[in-house]
């Protein structure tokens, strides 16, 4: 069962991770695109919303999971803090962010600066939480 959980883990994990690739192929696309119809890009944000959302509960759920079950882990382990803290980051940023780029620039072309920052942050939180669950520092 533990190795089921891990799995489920993982594969939550890489679901997050394809999120992130997503929204970089939509910001890029938009922040070249000159015309204010849908690129192609711009119709792969739902797919990027969903990643972002099944992913992030399936980290969320099978990663307290986890914890709880688990004889050398406890939820209240330093990096597993740290790991609920970088994750409320970046699904708060990450809703924030699919719901900007669905709504569209706010005048002019491209992509406005609130979005490249909530992406920024996305980023770095998504990836900080990454190396959080691999290195486990404290641990």
């Amino acid at each position: 069962m533990d190795d089921l959980l891990l799995f489920l883990h993982v594969l939550a994990a890489f679901g997050v991770m394809a999120a992130v690739v997503v929204f970089t192929v939509v910001l890029t696309a938009a922040g070249s695109a000159s015309t204010t119809a849908a690129s192609p890009a711009q119709r792969m944000l739902p797919v990027a919303q969903r990643l972002s959302e099944i992913g992030g509960t399936g980290t969320l759920v099978f990663g307290v999971w986890l914890a709880l079950k688990l004889d050398n882990y406890d939820i209240f382990d330093g990096w597993i803090l740290v790991a609920l803290a970088l994750w409320v980051l970046a699904a708060g940023v990450g809703a924030r962010l699919g719901i900007l780029l669905q709504e569209g620039p706010s005048g002019g072309d491209g992509v406005d600066s609130r979005a490249r920052l909530l992406y920024a942050l996305y980023f770095v939180a998504t990836v900080a939480l990454l190396a959080d669950m691999i290195f486990k520092p404290g641990a």
